[in-house]
């Protein structure tokens, strides 16, 4: 019922002018804190994945902006822990070190239609399209905001924008002078803490310097037994930007991270019960350089940048070796008062080495991909009420050939206080390293005379690209200074989507006597997804903010007639139906502050997870000095138990509650 539901409310939105969703977003500013802010400040926050600085209230998709600030009121002091404060993202912690995010559905540990950015660099793996969440780990006191677009953004950004993007902005280096510390320890042998220096060496040069240390002990198994998921990292980092006197703006930044992660994996054995828990600590580390340039000619403005990026990682027991260049140069100018655009083009090169063994292997082990790509958007304001934004972006890369993706979008202004907006997208997902070269054990039975029988998974040369064509609409509106309400609804239509076709068994020898059943990767499925999502937020009064929001996901999905698969339902639709939070912040006066962050999520339906709520609490108090103290518990009220199930011969962990105490400040 609930479902019927779903598709006539989505399908009433979409038959206006196009569908889907409108946001939400964070609240809070570095410069200003949340209490200091009206509504229509935080509507006028600065939103830059139009590849142009917009407020939010004036993009035509679904925002959400993450503040620092919001992440210290609601005691989140890592950035996959703050998305979960994005409605219409599906956010599940696996285990110490291990995420698994995504919007609007298609989530897993491998989720691959999600594109995230640090200050407009990808960080996406190429080797199986998704993040390594663990590496982006960046204090909060050098973060100036975090950017979600809900919905496709291959227009702009390109292939993998298939279902959002997001962009995690470090400050400007310069903008705030001396050092910040933070620092926070718990149980479970939590324990992280951060430095930032920050300082103006001139007028026009700042400098920025950032450290950041975090150590954490293992969870327990789903069983209850002693986990080894434990997790410590080191992460350094460096800004500077430098402003010239005719408006040109230079920047520079580079990363460094080295981890390790204590890891469970089920090992193949040549007895029962075939699989076996295999325990081993592995080190990652990686680095990263960016520089980007903005030079203003006239009213017009150029922007170029280059990034370098090298890593080496452990992808279930293969050894990976990176190193990825990027360029990208974008043109943005005036022609009228009414009429803009802009145009850029882009190149990547990404070159690695795999180290081979058993469980997983690729052919060949080395290998180097290319892209190329360029786009051209305009953006129409046909009177004061209505702009229209139409645009397209070529491509073509070492796996999937030539591609287009098309984008129209509406905004419609009926007053001040109100927004309408509506847009037709077409995104693409290339195929990934993965889906071509790989071969890897996913699972095992008892075979034929008592032998064990491997369920592999193999690549195919002939794996193409993934599309969806969306709709999206959405209406948002304020009332005075205190309430802000936002409605939207989604339809998206996917095809050749990646399936595994069963292919004839076969018999191996070495290195024991065994039978291999192939799954091959194909592109043989189709779905449909609609979805609803609500959104309000009240001002009550000076000292008490509240937010509620709901969304609801729905789906469809089949495979071609001529397919065999059984596998991808459980790849694509292990997502939540319903989630629903509310967030809520008190100023009770004299430094003291409490805050609450109250989540239900409904059960997977892929895999069983069953349903849960999450309710997070802190309280803090600020010196006369400025330093912030703080406790807080995480996950109260409810047994310890997982939020994703296993995946890839991985063995979730039990997500307990927890308890902390904090301090922060700046000198």
């Amino acid at each position: 019922m609930i479902g019927r539901q779903v598709w006539g409310v989505a399908a009433r939105l979409t038959a206006s002018a196009a569908c889907v969703l409108v946001s939400v977003f964070g609240f809070g500013q570095s410069s200003k804190d949340l209490e200091q802010l009206s509504l229509d400040e935080l509507l006028r926050v600065p939103v830059s994945l139009q590849r142009r600085d917009l407020g939010l209230r004036d993009v035509p998709a679904a925002v959400y902006v993450i503040t620092p600030d919001q992440m210290r009121r609601m005691g989140f002091d890592s950035i996959p822990e703050a998305l979960r404060m994005v409605p219409g993202l599906e956010v599940a912690r696996m285990d110490r070190s291990s995420w698994a995010i995504s919007a609007r559905g298609f989530n897993g540990r491998f989720a691959n239609k999600l594109l995230v950015l640090v200050d407009g660099q990808s960080v996406y793996t190429p080797n199986f399209s998704g993040v390594f969440w663990d590496a982006i780990d960046i204090p909060v006191e050098a973060l100036e905001r975090i950017e979600v677009i809900r919905g496709p953004g291959g227009t702009l950004w390109g292939p993998n924008a298939v279902n959002g993007i997001i962009n995690i902005i470090t400050k400007r280096a310069g903008s705030e002078h001396g050092v910040a510390f933070g620092g926070r320890f718990g149980d479970y042998e939590t324990g992280k803490a951060s430095l930032v220096y920050d300082t103006a060496l001139s007028p026009s040069f700042g400098l920025r310097l950032d450290a950041t240390v975090d150590s954490n002990g293992a969870f327990r198994q789903q069983d209850g037994s002693p986990g080894h998921d434990g997790w410590s990292a080191r992460r350094v980092g460096a800004r500077m930007d430098w402003s010239g006197g005719d408006g040109t703006e230079l920047t520079v930044t580079a990363r460094g991270y080295d981890s390790k992660i204590d890891r469970v994996l089920l090992q193949p054995t040549p007895t029962p019960p075939f699989l076996v828990p295999g325990f081993d600590t592995v080190d990652q580390e990686a680095w990263s350089t960016l520089a980007r340039l903005e030079k203003p000619f006239g009213k017009s403005k150029a922007t170029l940048q280059v990034a370098y990026d090298r890593s080496n990682r452990t992808l279930i027991e293969a050894r990976e070796d990176r190193k990825t260049f990027d360029a990208d140069l974008v043109y943005d100018a005036p022609v009228s008062d009414r009429f803009q655009y802009q145009a850029g083009i882009a190149y990547r090169t990404t070159e690695d080495e795999l180290s081979n063994a058993f469980t997983i292997s690729y052919a060949p082990a080395r290998m180097t991909l290319k892209r190329w790509s360029g786009f051209l958007q305009g953006v129409w304001n046909i009177d004061d009420r209505n702009q229209v934004t139409a645009g397209v972006k070529a491509l073509d890369d070492t796996l999937s050939g030539f591609e287009l993706q098309p984008s129209v979008r509406w905004m419609y202004k009926p007053n001040d206080t109100e927004h309408v907006w509506a847009a037709v997208t077409r995104a693409v997902r290339t195929p990934a390293r993965a889906d071509h070269t790989v071969e890897f054990i996913a699972d095992a039975q008892p075979g034929p005379g008592g032998l064990p029988a491997y369920a592999v998974v193999r690549g195919s040369p002939n794996f193409g690209e993934e599309t969806v064509v969306s709709f999206e609409s959405g209406y948002r509106r304020m009332w005075g200074d205190h309430t802000y309400f936002d409605a939207a609804a989604f339809l998206n239509f996917y095809d050749n989507l990646r399936t595994f076709e069963p292919e004839p068994v076969e018999f191996r020898a070495t290195p024991f006597p065994h039978f291999v059943a192939p799954f091959v990767m194909a592109n043989k499925g189709r779905a449909t997804t609609a979805g609803v999502e609500l959104y309000l937020k009240k001002r009550v009064n000076e000292w008490w903010d509240v937010a509620f929001s709901y969304a609801l996901l729905d789906w469809r999905y089949r495979v071609d007639a001529d397919s065999g698969d059984t596998l991808s339902i459980q790849e694509h639709f292990t997502v939540p139906r319903h989630q629903a939070q509310v967030q809520t912040s008190l100023l009770l006066g004299s430094g003291w502050s409490a805050h609450a962050f109250v989540q239900y999520v409904d059960a997977l339906g892929g895999l069983g997870a069953p349903s849960y709520w999450r309710v997070d609490a802190r309280f803090s108090y600020t010196t006369p000095s400025g330093i912030l103290l703080e406790a807080g518990i995480k996950n109260a009220f409810r047994p310890a138990s997982i939020e994703y199930p296993q995946q890839v011969r991985s063995i979730p962990s039990q997500i307990p509650m927890t308890v902390y105490l904090g301090a922060r400040g700046r000198f």
